[in-house]
């Protein structure tokens, strides 16, 4: 692939954290599209949540078709300047 930036990752999403209603964890969302937030819950027994279980919600999300970063990793022009 011939560019002049630097080949980065994707535009960063615009994820949204909020507490659970039921206080039992954090909602992870996605601020661009119309998909469901991720619960992940609390440790058992703790008032907290593991910082690797967010971001692997964070990392895993996908855009349903059309919304969203659908589509960006493949366009460089894209891409944001590190």
């Amino acid at each position: 692939m011939a560019t002049d930036k630097v080949v980065s990752a994707p535009a960063a999403h615009l994820v949204t954290i909020q507490a659970e209603p039921g206080g039992g964890g954090v909602l992870v969302g996605h601020l661009k599209c119309t998909a469901a937030p991720v619960f992940v819950p609390n440790m058992p027994g703790q008032p907290y949540i593991l910082a690797v279980d967010m971001f692997q919600a964070i990392i895993t999300h996908r855009c349903p078709p059309g919304e969203g970063d659908h589509g960006i990793e493949d366009d460089p022009a894209k891409w944001i300047d590190p």
